[in-house]
């Protein structure tokens, strides 16, 4: 079994740095994106070509970006989520047999471990089918409820601290005024 000197090319995603090494074992080649904040999304690439994905980490109704070569240019590539399963949409290769997509993850998409797979035509005919790791973590419309009662709710709790403020304000004034006239009616004239 040979093993190929580990290669990368650098890139970025949503500001975040990611390295892609490339290794051969066993006699397949496996891609691996490693994020700088963490984080690890996989592909395999054979000799007749790569799957990549934008994010490792995903959220339901999240776009990602599907990257594969390989294909017999102007070929038509099937992408499916098939651990759903769920087809995310169809591209067509350009005259390098590569094509890009982006595709959404279906809303009803468990949580947890995915493959993507991208079917086509390889270059001699044969079929041609390249598969990414994907992982959806959370559900986005669940992630939106954190903001649940608007652009105002700062804004009532700062309301509500300057009231309680006002009150204890006028609290110890009562109070103060109380204890002057008790001594007012106590002082011998």
């Amino acid at each position: 079994m040979g093993f190929l000197a580990p290669r990368y090319v650098s890139a970025t995603d949503g500001g975040r740095t990611m390295r892609l090494w490339r290794v051969l074992a066993g006699g397949v080649a496996v891609l691996l994106s490693v994020l700088a904040g963490g984080g690890v999304a996989g592909a395999i690439y054979d000799s007749q070509g790569a799957l990549t994905v934008s994010k490792a980490s995903l959220q339901r109704n999240e776009q990602v970006t599907v990257s594969g070569s390989g294909y017999a240019p102007a070929s038509s590539i099937v992408t499916t989520l098939t651990s759903a399963p769920a087809t995310l949409g169809t591209a067509q290769a350009g005259a390098t047999g590569t094509f890009s997509a982006t595709y959404a993850i279906p809303a009803d998409t468990a949580l947890g471990s995915h493959t993507i797979t991208a079917a086509g035509k390889a270059p001699d005919g044969s079929s041609l089918t390249l598969t990414a790791a994907i992982t959806v973590v959370t559900d986005s419309s669940a992630a939106n409820l954190v903001g649940t009662g608007g652009a105002h709710t700062s804004e009532l709790v700062n309301w509500a601290v300057v009231l309680v403020a006002v009150g204890c304000v006028l609290i110890v004034s009562t109070a103060h005024a109380r204890y002057r006239a008790q001594l007012k009616a106590h002082r011998p004239a």
